[in-house]
């Protein structure tokens, strides 16, 4: 028996109808009159990293910064029942159902249109259910009954299915690493909740609030000139120009006058170059492309495209939204030629280019009882697809150039598709000369088309040849969406700008690597790399970690944020000062720093002295483990100044 496991009930119904699975078990999943097919849907979040609450023994919130837990831990599920962290009986009934159907299993199938997040909560369902036999994904382009069959007969195994679950790992470990450090870390000063980031987002803010602050310190450009000699040359009118342009306006009079005296007199050009040339008109939408238009044309922000593209692709009326690739793949031709006659001319890539999510297309099902927002999303998917299969203008482009009064003028003439000059010289018919005046405009208020359009480009995630269906990290729309919604930034008609809560959240984080895009740039990239190599998780993590735990510390000995006084302790490391924070004792020079919370229990001054002096502390009773029980050991500095357990001293459990 193959068992199929989506990650929706809509798209478990849709895979049924393809399979021809519409007979139903006892728990409601989908299967064939021989029972060799099973399909059933698993919440995504039903699987996941634990919550904060699993490692600090039920208290939602964390004293010992930085935080990095020996191992990030994944379980079911939990929620907060009395006071307590439980799972829900409905959880557990679906939990129970989903393990009778596993082990019955040949084969176990994930069908999903996510990315490595989405492969990875697969994978940590495989082991919790300690899964023996063969695993497989399905890429979900899209819920109509032939990609669907497409997907199930290609299903994707093996190792590379293994990285790309392994490199979401990561991204899982990462997100949670910075979700936790960074909220509980202005917890501590704040209150709980009042700066909720995800990872993407100091970056972004410090981005946005860069640009607005350097739009207002721009002036306008000081007022240029520059000449024009327009000319028809078979018909075809077209613009000779000169490279230069000219603050003082007399230079450009005197061309301009000179130029006048060459009009209605037949002058020679030479040819300097020959090129055919196919316009391809707007590529089908990717998902970042599609952010942006949908903010400039139908002014629906990130989120709501997120739900309503969601909603559109279940319904099996578009293809999935998360792709980074506007080409459509060779084994969509077929199909595509049958309904646009014109995309006989489209160029269709190999297969193998885009063995997961192409461009954005609607489908062949007519849309029926769309809401408002979904048939406004619809129509700007399907006439841009329309646009993107639509004829090429095809054009011979013959690029000359002329002199005039010692002004060397340049210009293109535009020729139908295959017609060529038989010389070298041509005449050319001047009609009429012009003078052009310019300045560069001050900026205006920050868009947030322009901004998402700009952030794209810049971090390379909607470049060609990436095949990987996008993340929530490579989200920067999303990104941008919980900025709004957070209170960081306000959007108005489009214009986006920084409120006060949001410029305190700048300030703060300013000289730290939280804010630098380049660093975030960098770290997806790395892990992006690891769907694609044999090269382990480990280092990537263990750097990840030693990152934040150096982004933490800044925030945590914040003279800003903190009380504080100087001590006299000395830095056993380098021999500096050191000051005390409420939560930490750090030196003035380096990067050394002693929690004052470990593991459940506040250091005394005895404790912290005995560290800073000798290295290590006496026994101590009352640190906290893992199961909630007492007991007794001692501190030490490890090689890297770590505050750690002593390696061979007894426990004493209460």
């Amino acid at each position: 028996m193959n068992l199929v496991i989506a990650n929706s009930n809509t798209i478990a119904f849709s895979i049924s109808r393809t399979l021809n699975c519409t007979d139903r078990t006892t728990d409601g999943a989908f299967t064939n009159d021989t029972g060799s097919i099973v399909i059933t849907a698993v919440d995504p979040e039903l699987i996941a990293p634990l919550p904060l609450q699993s490692y600090t023994d039920g208290i939602g919130f964390v004293k010992t910064l930085p935080f990095i837990p020996e191992k990030i831990k994944y379980g079911i599920r939990k929620t907060v029942v009395d006071g307590k962290m439980k799972i829900s009986a409905e959880d557990k009934l679906a939990v129970e159902n989903l393990l009778a159907h596993i082990t019955k299993a040949d084969e176990v199938i994930f069908a999903s249109d996510g990315g490595s997040e989405a492969q990875a909560l697969f994978a940590i369902v495989c082991q919790w259910a300690k899964v023996g036999v063969k695993t497989g994904r399905m890429w979900l382009t899209a819920l109509n009954h032939k990609a669907v069959s497409n997907a199930y007969r290609h299903r994707h195994n093996g190792r590379h299915v293994t990285r790309i679950a392994r490199a979401g790992m990561v991204q899982l470990g990462m997100d949670f690493l910075h979700n936790t450090n960074v909220e509980q870390a202005f917890a501590q000063a704040y209150g709980k909740g009042t700066f909720n980031l995800g990872r993407p987002d100091t970056a972004l803010l410090w981005t946005i609030n860069n640009m607005i602050e350097s739009r207002k310190k721009a002036v306008a450009g000081t007022p240029k000139q520059t000449v024009g000699l327009t000319c028809t040359y078979e018909g075809q009118s077209f613009i000779l120009a000169p490279t230069e342009v000219w603050s003082d306006r007399e230079i450009a009079d005197a061309h301009y006058y000179f130029l006048q005296d060459e009009v209605g007199t037949p002058i020679h050009a030479t040819i300097i170059d020959v090129e055919d040339r196919i316009e391809r008109p707007e590529p089908c939408y990717s998902l970042a492309t599609l952010q942006v238009d949908a903010i400039a044309k139908l002014g629906m922000l990130p989120g709501k495209v997120e739900a309503v593209s969601t909603a559109l692709f279940e319904k099996g009326y578009i293809s999935s939204h998360r792709t980074s690739t506007p080409n459509l793949p060779e084994r969509l031709r077929r199909q595509i030629e049958r309904r646009y006659p014109t995309a006989k001319q489209f160029d269709f890539v190999p297969d193998a280019q885009i063995p997961y999510c192409h461009g954005i297309v609607v489908t062949e099902r007519t849309p029926m009882f769309l809401s408002h927002d979904e048939e406004r999303l619809y129509t700007l998917i399907k006439e841009r697809m329309e646009t993107a299969l639509d004829t090429p203008n095809r054009y011979t482009e013959v690029a000359v150039e002329m002199e005039a009064g010692g002004l060397k003028l340049y210009g293109s003439i535009n020729l139908p598709y295959g017609v060529r000059p038989e010389d070298d010289i041509i005449f050319v018919n001047p009609s009429g000369a012009s003078i052009l005046g310019f300045s560069a405009k001050k900026p205006g208020p920050l868009k947030a088309d322009n901004f998402l359009e700009g952030i794209y480009e810049v971090m390379g995630i909607n470049a060609p040849g990436r095949k990987l269906p996008l993340d929530g990290i490579h989200d920067m729309g999303l990104a941008l969406q919980r900025l709004i919604d957070n209170g960081f930034v306000k959007e108005l008609f489009g214009e986006l700008e920084v409120t006060d809560k949001g410029r305190l959240l700048v300030k703060h984080t300013d000289e730290l690597e939280l804010s630098d895009l380049g660093t975030l740039m960098s770290q997806i990239q790395e892990v992006d790399d690891l769907a694609d190599s044999t090269v382990g998780t480990k280092g990537t993590m263990t750097a990840y970690e030693d990152w934040i735990y150096n982004q933490i510390r800044p925030l945590v000995a914040n003279t800003w944020l903190y009380a504080n006084k100087p001590t006299e302790f000395k830095c056993p490391k380098c021999g500096g000062s050191m000051t005390s924070f409420p939560a930490v004792v750090v030196c003035d020079q380096c990067d050394f720093t002693v929690p004052k919370f470990f593991k459940g229990y506040e250091l005394t001054e005895t404790d912290i002295r005995q560290l800073l002096t000798y290295g290590y502390t006496s026994p101590i009773y009352g640190f906290i483990g893992n199961q909630g029980r007492k007991f007794c050991d001692a501190l030490v500095l490890d090689a890297k100044f770590r505050v750690t357990f002593a390696a061979k001293a007894a426990k004493i459990y209460s």
